[in-house]
């Protein structure tokens, strides 16, 4: 399974990226922000 790591401050961006990218059979880490994500 593909992993993609979506970082944005904004709640519901992330959300829409997650939603999206799970339909594709993606799995989705999220990360308020570029230090988090690291």
């Amino acid at each position: 399974m593909t992993k993609v790591l979506v970082i944005d401050d904004e709640a519901p961006i992330r959300l829409l990226c997650r939603v999206n990218l799970e339909a594709e059979g993606m799995g989705v880490v999220e990360a308020p922000d570029g230090r988090a994500g690291l």
